[in-house]
């Protein structure tokens, strides 16, 4: 049995993929900054997801059927690139506790939670802010899903990404599995990490090239020659973290081709210049990032206004460094606090250096990408980049040159074939554009002057972006689910059964045992189903699927509150309630039919309950084989299922053998892809039940259930409702549903049979010979699992007490006195819950095989309960 379920942290709003149309934009003033290209009176036709023709007013005309965009007065730029950002960091205060430790007043793996669900609104500002595509130039492996993610997101930027830093020291505050920054100590290490981050295919490798005291620059500098090394082998480009100018000459003299940062400890020299010009090394200056932690700390945060517009609320409202607790102040603030000067003086000192060491790249033909480093504390992801167009003024740079670098000098550092085709108002690139209200050319702070927004051919007016992070779906449920997670966790103080896995925040749930009364929980729970029900319809269908999972689960939440207060539901009511599912009511009639044609197969004397408990003693697993036998059955089920299923690489569960209990298995899942599965040893154990126990509880059942939903809804898209599994709820139908028919995906009838006969029964020490004659038999039995229903429904109802339940099950279910009893306890303390194994079972498999995964098509039959696995359905989305 699986009573569990899955899933810490941060996405929400994911559409498909958006199809543009045919729009042609006229009579604007078209903007290449590329080639410093201007073309009054435009026209720009797109077609799909690209850019079919460009040109004058007299050359180029609106194809018939296009949707025509009056743009006279307005300008088309390309959309703009941010090439350096983390999407690993929110910019808020807590972002970076190796900086600033503040994990007492807010954990570090709440900050990364809140993070993985915010992750859709940070996309959708960056839109807003006109950035249609961005460079995360290093954060933990779960950078690549963000891609991915973002791939398949309508409001979204593209994303182009490196992994974990390879790093001169190490930063353990920030390691929680999965860490973004990688302290390699031998030349060896950096290669066997390349080689590692290759497998995901980054975009870059990030090298994080710190100097101070005890780092000199050429101690670590063997590291990074091995890193580029192996890198280029692999036609991977560098980029490289070094804000000092020795650091950086370094790093390009041993072939780096980005430096991420601007050079802050000196002037640089014509000899650097020449040595970046040879390279052809880009530069991503980041200049407002140097500001804004000092800033910060000494409470002299100096946000523009498309920041606080446009930023996200709470990430900004975190950067009040009064509003902390006095005794939870770490020293670097206490200190900017007491001599603010102080630290505007060190900034003002940075730029002397930083501003004009930029102009001189520029000058001098150096490439140039605009960058932020958002998600640094202060530096607010998505409208941070006008405060570095400020800066880059400031620094004398022109109008044109700074939307260059926003745009086809960004292009370059993006790379691939998708930097090949953004950044210039080309035929054949992708339609990622901007409409402004007025010239950026007249004054760079125009730039932030939006009208429309086309991603991937896709129009959005400003209007439809302006409620990122407020109104927008997706945030909405994000809140909700946290509090769903919390009611559920007071749920479990009333109901001791209720919560059979949590791995969400810990103080949530140290916060739930002040004892919220059942009364509160069922309003709340009623509160969070109308708050639900405004949402607007989501086209996307995981976030329709979302919002029904979060309807069903606090509706079966209402009911359990009912339940244990005292109400009686009848058997059928109760499982509709809890489950949504009812399961059919069969007679007796039926199941004396299936007894009939068992009569013939067991042969012999007496009742037929006798002649199968005698009959089947033959095929049980003797006590001091059963590990070995369960051992062989789990490896080649995991064998067969790691071959169709992609699992996170550290899964694993363990076994253990107990007594005394109403079950037969149990898996008990950790979270981090962990399960302990219990076997129960109270009765006998058959030979089937090896492969049963070990699909149903391990592969491809319960524990993969549970590892792709925290993989999958959780980590990847930070749907922290998954986080806990109430078990007296919908979710349950389908993990014992899955479970159960797993164990018909892993094996069809003749491998399961050929492979028993060849290594299970042998090790069990039982005759392979009576196989096909014990599974016949078996085959039979199955059909009587339904008679376990049937005995619940008439104990629960009141229709016949425990003693009569458990003769029903020993004549029409065929079990002997003790293996009734036993169930009998299970029935008590679960009461409906027992549909959940056959009729979710029947559920599952009609289900996938409608989608065509019948038996004779294996593969069709692994994708579509792949598929089943890791997404929110409930039985309502199965029938």
């Amino acid at each position: 049995m699986k009573l569990k379920a899955a899933l810490a942290f941060a996405l929400s709003l994911f559409a498909l993929k958006a199809q543009g149309e045919k729009i042609a934009l006229v009579n604007g003033t078209l903007i290449n900054p590329g080639i410093s290209r201007i073309v009054q009176n435009a026209t720009i036709v797109i077609d799909g997801d690209r850019i079919a023709a460009t040109g004058d007013s007299k050359t180029i005309s609106a194809p018939k059927g296009a949707r025509v965009i009056d743009c006279e007065g307005k300008f088309i730029l390309p959309g703009y690139i941010d090439t350096h950002v983390h999407f690993f960091q929110s910019g808020a205060l807590y972002t970076r506790p190796d900086i600033v430790d503040l994990t007492k007043v807010r954990p570090y793996a709440e900050e990364i939670a809140w993070v993985k669900q915010h992750l859709p609104d940070t996309f959708e500002r960056y839109l807003r802010s006109g950035i249609t595509s961005v460079v995360d130039v290093g954060g933990p492996f779960w950078n690549f899903e963000v891609r991915k993610i973002a791939t398949t997101t309508a409001k979204a930027p593209r994303v182009a990404v490196a992994g974990p830093l390879i790093s001169s020291v190490s930063r353990s505050q920030l390691d929680l599995g999965d860490p973004p920054i990688v302290k390699i100590d031998t030349p060896e290490q950096a290669r066997e990490f390349v080689r590692k981050l290759a497998e995901q295919k980054p975009d870059l490798i990030k090298v994080w090239y710190i100097v101070d005291k005890d780092h000199p620059v050429d101690s670590f500098r063997p590291i990074v020659r091995a890193t580029v090394e192996e890198s280029h082998a692999r036609k991977l480009r560098i980029a490289v973290h070094a804000t000092e100018l020795e650091t950086a000459r370094a790093a390009v003299e041993e072939g780096a081709d980005v430096l991420v940062h601007s050079v802050i400890d000196k002037e640089v020299d014509d000899a650097f210049v020449k040595l970046l010009k040879e390279h052809h090394t880009i530069l991503t200056p980041t200049l407002v990032v140097f500001e804004r932690y000092g800033r910060t700390f000494a409470n002299r945060l100096n946000l523009t206004p498309e920041e606080r517009a446009w930023g996200n609320p709470e990430v900004i409202a975190s950067l009040d460094v009064t509003k902390l607790p006095p005794d939870q102040l770490p020293d670097r603030i206490k200190t900017a606090l007491a001599d603010p000067n102080g630290a505007l003086d060190r900034i003002k000192k940075v730029y002397e250096v930083a501003l004009k060491n930029l102009k001189t790249l520029e000058d001098a033909g150096i490439c140039i990408a605009a960058g932020t480093d958002a998600g640094n504390i202060g530096t607010i992801h998505g409208p941070a980049l006008f405060r570095e167009f400020q800066l880059m003024k400031e620094a004398g740079l022109t109008p044109m040159q700074i939307l260059q670098c926003a745009t086809a000098n960004a292009a370059k550092l993006f790379g691939s074939e998708t930097g090949a085709h953004i950044g210039k108002i080309d035929n054949g690139n992708f339609a990622d554009l901007l409409i402004l209200n007025s010239n950026p050319l007249d004054d760079i702070a125009h730039a932030s002057d939006i009208d429309k927004v086309i991603k991937n051919g896709v129009l959005y007016s400003i209007r439809s972006l302006e409620n990122a992070g407020g109104d927008s779906p997706g945030v909405d449920v994000n809140a909700l689910a946290e509090s769903y997670v919390k009611l559920i966790l007071a749920m479990g103080e009333h109901d001791a059964d209720y919560v059979d896995a949590y791995y969400g925040p810990p103080e949530w749930k140290t916060q739930s045992q002040g004892k919220k009364s059942l009364d509160a929980i069922a309003v709340e729970a009623t509160r969070l189903r109308e708050q639900l029900a405004k949402i607007p319809e989501s086209t996307d269908e995981m976030e329709r699927l979302r919002r029904e999972y979060l309807t069903k689960q606090l509706s079966a939440l209402a009911a359990r509150v009912r339940i244990v207060k005292g109400e009686h539901l009848k058997f059928d009511e109760e499982s509709h309630a809890l489950y949504d599912a009812v399961a059919p009511t069969l007679p007796e009639s039926h199941f004396q039919e299936i007894l009939a044609r068992l009569e013939p197969k067991l042969p012999g004397e007496g009742a037929l309950l006798q002649r199968y408990e005698n009959w089947r003693r033959a095929f049980v697993i003797p006590n001091e084989k059963l590990d070995a036998v369960f051992q062989l059955a789990i490896k080649a089920c995991r064998e067969r299922t790691l071959a169709q299923i992609k699992l996170p690489p550290s899964e694993n569960f363990t076994v253990e053998y107990v007594t005394n209990k109403p079950w037969g298995g149990y898996n008990w899942y950790q979270g981090n892809y962990r399960s302990v599965i219990q076997v129960n040893t109270d009765l006998p154990t058959y030979i089937d039940r090896a492969i049963d126990l070990a699909a149903h509880e391990g592969y491809p059942g319960h524990h993969v259930y549970n590892a792709l939903l925290e993989k999958n809804l959780v980590h990847d898209r930070g749907w922290v409702e998954f986080s806990v599994y109430p078990l007296f709820s919908p979710q349950s139908l389908i993990a014992e549903g899955t479970a159960n028919f797993g164990k018909e995906v892993v094996f069809t009838k003749p491998e399961r049979l050929e492979f028993e006969k060849k290594l299970l029964w042998p090790a069990a020490g039982i005759d392979p010979s009576r196989a096909e004659e014990f599974y016949t038999v078996q085959d039979l039995m199955k059909e009587l699992t339904y008679a376990t229903n049937e005995a619940a429904r008439r104990y629960v109802n009141g229709e016949i007490d425990a003693s009569a339940a458990a003769i029903w099950l020993e004549k029409y279910a065929l079990m002997d006195e003790k293996q009734a009893k036993q169930r009998i306890k299970f029935i008590e303390k679960y009461r409906s819950y027992v549909i959940n194994y056959n009729l979710g079972e029947d559920m599952v498999r009609s289900y996938i095989e409608k989608r065509g995964g019948t038996a004779t098509e294996p593969e069709k039959r692994w994708r579509e309960f792949e598929q089943l696995l890791a997404a929110p359905r409930l039985p309502g989305d199965i029938r």
